[in-house]
C-alpha cells in the first residue's frame, strides 16, 4: 500500500492541494476492499448509507441555504 503513495507524487504529495484528502480516500478505499478481514469493519458498519449531499436537496432548500 505505501508504494502507491510513493510511485505517485502527482496525486498523493504534500505539494498537491488534495494530496492529503487522496491519501485517506484511497486508505478508506482499500480497507473496505479488505470486508471482514479490515480492523475498522466495524466503523465502516456503523457510516451512514444514504449520504447527504447537496446534489441530493430540493431546490427550495439550496435557496434558503
Amino acid at each position: 500500500m505505501r508504494r502507491v503513495f510513493f510511485e505517485h507524487p502527482e496525486l498523493f504529495g504534500k505539494h498537491i492541494g488534495d494530496g492529503e484528502d487522496n491519501v485517506l480516500n484511497t486508505f478508506i478505499l482499500f480497507e473496505l476492499g479488505k470486508g471482514e478481514r479490515s480492523f475498522w469493519k466495524p466503523m465502516f458498519d456503523v457510516w451512514p448509507k444514504d449520504t447527504d449531499i447537496l446534489f441530493n436537496w430540493e431546490q427550495e432548500d439550496l435557496e434558503w441555504l
